[in-house]
């Protein structure tokens, strides 16, 4: 019989799934217990890897999401990637595609939608700002770019050029993490203008020139 590995995720806190761990070890089941901060991402050029405390979520047969709370993004996140995947979500109403579509699209998801359809964006890391902090100089030096990813029309955009003003920058934004914000951070694009097209059927039916914030 399969000793199916089991993620527990939760918008929140984990101390209080501290006896589904303990019924875990009695009955002896493979079982993780995770907070959706938790989760993170990061594209390169073969493919984009969701992981949770460190463990691939495609390596998990059961996902239960214990409770959303101001986590809409990251459970829409998690279950588009798990139904991607045929992971087995317990609670049914999150297999409905209408949960994705019941909330703004946020940039960690587009940027996801994007990457899989083969559209080129920037290389991107998801995940919690002391992750970002620390593995946004070492995947992509610095300058590099961090976004709201609920940011509209460039105001949620910085972009630290050394050590000492991701520190600063940090400080800033975690007051908006603890508020339930979520962040990416990018590789920075030397342009001085991006062009959009929106594409309906195959076939570019409009495309606006738009001007970088740096420019």
């Amino acid at each position: 019989m399969k000793n199916n590995k089991i993620l527990i995720i939760v918008g929140g806190g984990t101390r209080h799934l501290e006896p589904f761990l303990a019924a875990g070890r009695r009955l002896g089941v493979n079982l993780t217990t995770a907070s959706f901060s938790d989760l993170e991402y990061l594209t390169d050029e073969k493919e984009i890897v969701f992981k949770v405390r460190g463990q691939r979520v495609d390596n998990f047969d059961v996902i239960y999401i214990r409770l959303v709370g101001r986590r809409t993004e990251d459970a829409a996140l998690l279950v588009d990637w798990a139904k991607e995947r045929g992971i087995k979500i317990i609670d049914r109403i999150y297999e409905k595609a209408q949960f994705i579509r019941m909330i703004p699209l946020a940039k960690s998801l587009e940027i996801k939608i994007l990457y899989k359809a083969g559209i080129p964006v920037p290389k991107t890391f998801f995940g919690r700002l002391s992750a970002i902090a620390q593995k946004g100089p070492e995947i992509f030096g610095f300058p590099f770019v961090i976004k709201g990813t609920t940011g509209k029309q460039g105001h949620a955009v910085w972009s630290p050029r050394n050590p000492e003003e991701l520190e600063e920058l940090m400080l800033e934004l975690r007051k908006q993490e603890r508020k339930g914000k979520r962040f990416l951070a990018q590789e920075f694009i030397k342009a001085s203008q991006r062009n959009r097209v929106l594409v309906v059927g195959g076939k570019a039916i409009a495309a606006i020139t738009r001007p970088t914030r740096w420019r």
